[in-house]
């Protein structure tokens, strides 16, 4: 131990000029306490365990694997600075945090929530007049009928507009649309037909709405998808193979890339740029090999 902090200590030596940079993150996870302690709180849904931070590591993950800058921002946060913010089961919503929501889905922010939105307030209180609360009506075009929660062996089948298919689990609600378009349909229960996946256009933005848990692929195709749509996509141009992020910090001129291997076993990266490596000067273009848990810091020369 002591040697791999005498290593580390001689190398942070030589990072001088990356002290001090930023991340300019414009995706961004939703994340509160006040919604996790009425969650676990909360006698209704699955009551052992409602699953809340595994849905949260489940759409940061696809962000992760692409290297892309993400923000886990709390309800008192800008929201102005970024182009795409998931609300992942944000069961409890403040009229505040209702208000702030619509104003960044309409001066152009796209939205992403899923089942259980809005549906007591930062007191614990159920909302009347209709789910999610308030304003969220409009911004996401639907409104919430009741909420299906699975035993742990039911599943459902969930159709998209293309006819693929994908498995909702743990919980499906039955949503009615107003505005929004139909990105999705449940494909059995007494609820067959009925809307699963939405999207609407509120002001200069997009609300998306997603009804039902998978099992992990829709939401990694959903969060792809958003990510093309916004434009947002990560500091290193290559590819990144399992196990392998990229992480970018700039000084308002020079922009910097971590790319960490979080594997034990060796990786190829691929670029097309040329990049130079930070400590060392070296050139770095093409397919280059990572050691186990290796970080390489790069930059554009």
């Amino acid at each position: 131990v002591f040697r791999e902090v005498s290593r580390l200590g001689e190398r942070l030596k030589k990072l001088d000029d990356i002290v001090g940079t930023l991340t300019e993150a414009k995706a961004a996870i939703l994340y509160d306490w006040v919604n996790d302690w009425a969650l676990k709180d909360a006698r209704a849904f699955h009551p052992w365990d409602k699953k809340l931070m595994k849905t949260v590591k489940s759409f940061y993950s696809p962000l992760w694997e692409k290297g892309i800058d993400t923000d886990v921002i709390g309800v008192e946060d800008d929201f102005e600075k970024y182009r795409l913010i998931i609300a992942p089961m944000m069961y409890s919503i403040s009229e505040g945090l209702a208000e702030k929501l619509e104003g960044f889905v309409k001066q152009g922010g796209i939205l992403l929530a899923t089942y259980m939105t809005g549906m007591v307030d930062e007191n614990d209180l159920c909302y009347l007049g209709g789910l999610p609360c308030g304003r969220l009506k409009d911004v996401f075009g639907i409104w919430n009928e009741e909420i299906d929660s699975l035993f742990p062996e039911e599943k459902n089948r969930v159709l998209l507009k293309d006819g693929t298919a994908v498995t909702a689990v743990d919980y499906c609600e039955v949503i009615h649309v107003d505005k929004a378009e139909v990105l999705a349909t449940y494909d059995s229960d007494y609820y067959k037909g009925m809307p699963a996946a939405t999207v609407n256009k509120y002001g200069d933005g997009k609300a998306y709405y997603i009804a039902f848990r998978d099992t992990g692929e829709y939401t990694d195709m959903t969060v792809n998808a958003l990510l093309r749509e916004a434009g947002i996509c990560s500091g290193f141009d290559g590819e990144l193979p399992q196990g392998v992020t990229a992480h970018t910090r700039t000084d308002g001129e020079k922009t910097f890339v971590f790319l960490q291997n979080f594997s034990y076993s060796p990786k190829s990266v691929k670029t097309e740029k040329e990049w130079r490596v930070f400590e060392t000067g070296e050139k770095l273009t093409g397919e280059f090999e990572m050691e186990p848990l290796q970080t390489i810091i790069i930059y554009k020369p």
